[in-house]
């Protein structure tokens, strides 16, 4: 069983994936990992975090097939490193600050390689990862298609909006041992969107502003 799963998944109708962005909303942030092969974890207007979870690793590769039309298209992959055992979890974890900004939805594209058989969880934490809930699950396509704007609506999840770090996290479990790198999930197109909200309580912009301070000072260190 998932380690972070236990005892933390709360019965949840919150999500209804499939759900239109409204017409209203702003872009929080988004994650194409174009950049990522310069290891850099960071929504493209600098903002957020991204790190592996459990046994996993990540890395970049090309994103054919994904919605991102840009040049140099990339994917992230969520792999195990050969010699992980069975039963491994494996996983990213995202953080981004929703503060100022209500009616939270996350959309992204993701693809199960052919070899696949991990069924992965999309997990959300709305108190920076003490609890963890499970809005979807993403079973295993085994056709190498990529599947395009999946969509978590969290407009009626209490904590979504306005929090200094909401957490969200794609995490499977190894079904079998790794003998070699083994990809269990791609990922592309990762956005964050919302609402303009009214302006959060002093203490909270603090919070935020001390996450987003931590965040520029690990974007310094990893290019210096």
């Amino acid at each position: 069983m998932i380690k972070q799963l236990r005892g933390a998944i709360a019965a949840t109708a919150m999500a209804a994936v499939g759900v239109p962005v409204s017409a209203g909303s702003f872009v929080i942030g988004t994650w194409d990992f174009n950049s990522y092969a310069d290891d850099n974890p960071f929504t493209t207007d600098g903002n957020g975090q991204l790190s592996p979870v459990g046994n996993g690793l990540l890395s970049a590769s090309d994103g054919t097939g994904t919605s991102d039309a840009g040049a140099g298209n990339l994917a992230l992959n969520i792999f195990a490193p050969a010699g992980t055992a069975a039963g491994n979890a494996i996983g990213a974890d995202f953080g981004i600050s929703t503060l100022g900004y209500q009616q939270i939805q996350i959309s992204f594209d993701f693809d199960h390689p052919p070899a696949s058989t991990e069924i992965f969880y999309f997990l959300l934490s709305t108190d920076n990862g003490t609890t963890w809930s499970t809005p979807t699950t993403l079973a295993p396509s085994n056709d190498g298609q990529w599947t395009h704007q999946t969509l978590v609506d969290l407009t009626s999840e209490f904590g979504a909006a306005n929090n200094f770090n909401l957490r969200f996290q794609f995490l499977g479990s190894l079904t079998t041992d790794a003998l070699v790198d083994s990809v269990g999930l791609q990922l592309d197109m990762v956005q964050i969107t919302g609402e303009p909200s009214a302006v959060p309580e002093p203490t909270a912009v603090v919070m935020s502003l001390g996450l987003l301070g931590l965040a520029g000072a690990r974007r310094w260190l990893r290019r210096s």
